[in-house]
């Protein structure tokens, strides 16, 4: 009798490693699934600018790539729930190149946009002028950089510092004369 159950024994432990086994090679065949690791996270374009970005404020600034413009914009609270809605949708499935953001703050400094000058068409340049009306409301400096086989580091240095730096000036002028308007209507409420 005891022969009898330890040869149960053994048959059933040699099913179940049989069974596990052709479940293990099952798991490491790919299910149905349309999904593959990409062989790369940059275009060749991209990778070689980066490592020129790197050097021009790798000191200087966090360094973010492919991000998403959803993940740098969000909607005014006080626009109506329509307009909210439609705003959002523009932003999904846009992307900048790449962000630079304070590295203490991570506080967002510009976004950088890379662009083949070779095809500048209608259609691109329609998406130039909305793209930098969305980026001028949300008051985000917006370099753009054109596709080169090589870079000068101190000219992508001087046009990222020049673009942050006017982008403040038009702010702070912007502010001031809101600023005084405000002053302006406040005078003429409290004398009318």
């Amino acid at each position: 009798m005891a022969t009898f159950y330890l040869i149960s024994i053994l048959m059933f432990s040699l099913l179940v490693s049989l069974y596990l086994s052709r479940i293990d090679i099952s798991l490491s065949k790919p299910i149905d699934q349309p999904y593959e690791k990409r062989s790369s996270f940059y275009l060749r374009h991209e990778k070689r600018f980066l490592g020129f970005l790197v050097l021009a404020v790798g000191s200087d600034y966090l360094i973010m790539s492919k991000i998403g413009l959803s993940d740098l914009l969000t909607v005014r609270d006080s626009m109506n729930r329509k307009i909210k809605v439609s705003a959002r949708l523009k932003l999904l499935n846009q992307k900048v190149d790449y962000v630079l953001c304070d590295k203490k703050t991570a506080q967002i400094i510009c976004a950088i946009d890379l662009f083949d000058k070779e095809k500048i068409n209608p259609h691109y340049l329609k998406h130039c002028i909305a793209r930098n009306k969305l980026f001028r409301s949300a008051e985000l400096p917006w370099v753009r950089i054109p596709i080169k086989q090589t870079y000068q580091v101190p000219s992508i240095k001087k046009l990222i510092r020049e673009t942050v730096q006017q982008h403040q000036t038009e702010n702070k002028v912007t502010k001031e004369a809101e600023e005084i308007g405000r002053k302006k209507q406040i005078r003429n409420y409290s004398t009318g």
